[in-house]
């Protein structure tokens, strides 16, 4: 190869290394949506009144990088502060329970597939499912107006149990606590 091929070959590889590096992906109108997402704004409350926060509702952003879900999402969750719990399901979740339904303190020597923990529960999500709707994901398997959290608080070394009656607007991921009730016992029924 002479020089002018070189040359010629030189040229054609920079114009080449130009073009990918100037070629840029645009954004999806969905993906830019994701952005202009207003994301909520957190809340604490204090369900039993003697100064100290018991739970906070929180959104934190997550970005996933499974090519086929590659996009921003948003999880609203539930998070029981201090020695507080949560009360879970297995195969369902925390927003089980409904009106009426009898919350125990103790599900261990029952056998039944619930468990108090400590850790945050998940209540929507806006995501790659839901962004083409524009609405949020309820993380429950009903549909229903008002969802119920079974929980305990504590208070100095004394345990509460009781219920937060929870209101979710799927179109801006806003969660509310409505109503809420615990007692000093063994169990206790979702509103009453």
């Amino acid at each position: 190869m002479n020089m002018k091929s070189q040359m010629e070959l030189s040229v054609i590889l920079l114009f080449f290394i130009i073009f990918l590096v100037g070629c840029k992906k645009e954004n999806s109108k969905s993906e830019k949506e994701y952005f202009k997402l207003n994301q909520p704004v957190s809340i604490v409350y204090d369900l039993n009144k003697d100064s100290q926060n018991d739970f906070k509702v929180d959104y934190k952003w997550l970005i996933t990088d499974n090519i086929n879900l590659s996009s921003p999402s948003i999880i609203g969750y539930l998070e029981p502060l201090g020695e507080n719990q949560i009360l879970f399901k297995t195969d369902e979740g925390n927003l089980f329970a409904n009106l009426n339904d009898t919350i125990c303190s103790d599900y261990s020597e029952l056998g039944l597939p619930f468990s108090w923990y400590n850790f945050p529960a998940d209540i929507v999500t806006y995501d790659n499912i839901t962004k083409n709707s524009g609405k949020w994901r309820i993380l429950s398997r009903q549909s229903k107006e008002y969802y119920y959290l079974a929980c305990k608080i504590y208070v100095d070394t004394q345990e509460q149990i009781g219920w937060i009656k929870l209101s979710i607007d799927s179109s801006t991921g806003i969660v509310k606590l409505i109503e809420n009730n615990f007692t000093i016992g063994d169990y206790i029924v979702i509103g009453k």
